[in-house]
């Protein structure tokens, strides 16, 4: 009788632990990590996605109605190392709110023309819950052979101008040809298949796409380009406070990523792709010594 007592109660304890976990493993399935995204202080793989439109009316109007679309999860990363000040919401358009990019982005004089810059090369508009984010989703075959490569453009409805620019920037560093000559490193690679909702699974061999370590430069290096250019500006101290705030916060994530003996492999991988980053360390030293009124 003790035995059987004892053997129902081991059954309760496993039952008990499995739908205890699995909400967790839901939104673990939900959530990306670092192979979906680059730059981003996370974003959950599942949003709605929209197809590419040609003006900045309809991108508008795509990620208005994204805002209250079923698809959307609303689990959000942070788990991932890549936690940040993350994107608000902008406020209403004024001459200044547009000059310092506070203003809801949609409602910016240059909105129409950046979103057709990053259609043009390629990308689709995803509409998130989570903070924006630039993703290069890279297919390939049996073989490791480049099928194709999609890109996605993570924006969340409503949110400030600045912060679509500081996604903006993360296009200018992957695909910039000085900095990565063969081209942007992907995301995420993957597989086609039918066998998932997605179409696709992750590709067992992952090789080329950024390590914490590497995503931790590639941030710390574009946060450091966004306190120059608010800083000339002259944004209201509250936006400026904040931004400081995440770029101190990327530094010490990038000094632990370049620390110690495996830290020297991620400095040779910065100082090939992101040689200027010591000046731009310089500048902004300067620029905190020497603030603006």
């Amino acid at each position: 009788m003790r035995q059987t007592l004892r053997r129902v109660g081991h059954v309760v304890t496993i039952v008990l632990a499995v739908l205890l976990l699995t909400p967790a493993t839901a939104v673990a399935r939900c959530t990306g990590g670092l192979v979906n995204t680059l730059g981003s202080t996370g974003d959950d793989g599942c949003g709605g996605i929209y197809p590419a439109v040609g003006s900045a009316v309809a991108v508008a109007a795509a990620l208005a109605v994204a805002a209250g679309h079923a698809a959307f999860s609303y689990a959000r990363g942070g788990t991932n190392g890549k936690v940040g000040t993350g994107a608000k919401i902008g406020i209403d358009p004024t001459p200044e709110s547009i000059a310092h990019g506070t203003v809801r982005m949609e409602e910016h004089p240059d909105f129409a023309a950046e979103t057709a810059k990053v259609e043009a090369m390629g990308f689709k508009i995803v509409a998130v819950e989570s903070d924006p984010s630039v993703a290069i989703r890279r297919f390939v075959g049996l073989a490791g052979e480049t099928i194709r490569t999609d890109l996605e453009f993570r924006l969340r409805p409503g949110m400030r101008y600045l912060d679509l620019e500081h996604e903006l920037g993360h296009i200018d560093q992957l695909f910039d040809t000085n900095r990565f000559p063969d081209g942007p490193p992907p995301s995420e690679i993957v597989t086609p298949t039918r066998n998932s909702p997605k179409g696709y699974k992750r590709a067992f061999n992952q090789s080329g796409v950024l390590t914490i370590d590497q995503n931790a430069v590639l941030e710390y290096h574009n946060r450091l380009q966004e306190l120059l250019w608010l800083s000339e500006r002259g944004v209201p101290p509250d936006v400026m406070r904040e931004h400081l705030t995440g770029a101190d916060d990327w530094f010490d994530r990038y000094r632990k990523a370049t620390s110690g003996r495996q830290g020297n492999r991620t400095v040779g991988w910065q100082r090939r792709h992101f040689g200027d980053l010591q000046e731009l360390e310089r500048r902004v030293r300067s620029m905190r010594a020497h603030p603006r009124p």
